[in-house]
């Protein structure tokens, strides 16, 4: 089946929209979401040396499951075990949720994607997959403004490799992660001075 030009325009325009869809929904959950970061420390706290165990699975899943808002996580996981541990906890969390996210798109996702779509059109996301990937994939974990689940599934439904893709994932949201629990540390430190 051959794409025209029209085709593909109408395509490109609607997978713009429906990532423009999900990110404003992303944010319109996190506005409204009842995240207190020094509650959920102190639940965190209380629940002892299950604490980061918790932590880990409970992040990594609210990533699996869109659009429950994972922004606050990383920043009560600073407050709660610190910046270090925080930051660890949190990247465990991301390997998980990005390893779940991927397997299920490429298991289940990508052949709904070559029954759905033309055959041409899947060829051609390859192709340029095949070309660009590792490096957008590389910008867009640096940069996560679609949300790291997004771009888990969609990694998942090109034909990238795991490998790559998992090294990238981890090495690409470190600088991320670790200013969110340097910040958090900091901003801790400085609410504890205040109210001495």
């Amino acid at each position: 089946m051959e794409i025209t030009r029209r085709q593909a325009i109408y395509l490109i325009v609607i997978v713009i929209l429906a990532l423009g869809a999900l990110v404003a929904l992303d944010r319109v959950v996190e506005e409204f979401s009842p995240w207190d970061y020094d509650d959920f420390a102190r639940w965190i706290n209380d629940l002892g040396a299950w604490g980061p165990i918790i932590y880990i699975l409970f992040f990594a899943a609210s990533m699996v499951v869109a659009p429950i808002p994972t922004g606050p996580a990383p920043v009560a996981a600073a407050a709660a075990f610190g910046g270090l541990l925080g930051f660890a906890y949190t990247l465990v969390a991301g390997f998980i949720e990005a390893t779940l996210c991927f397997w299920i798109a490429r298991w289940w996702g990508r052949p709904i994607l070559r029954r759905w779509m033309p055959a041409k059109l899947v060829d051609e996301i390859d192709r340029v997959t095949a070309y660009l990937g590792l490096r957008v994939l590389f910008v867009l974990r640096l940069f996560p403004l679609l949300g790291v689940d997004i771009i888990s599934y969609a990694a998942g439904l090109t034909p990238i490799r795991y490998l790559p893709y998992i090294v990238i994932s981890i090495v690409a949201t470190m600088p991320d992660t670790m200013m969110t629990a340097s910040t958090t540390r900091a901003q801790s430190r400085v609410r504890s001075a205040g109210r001495r």
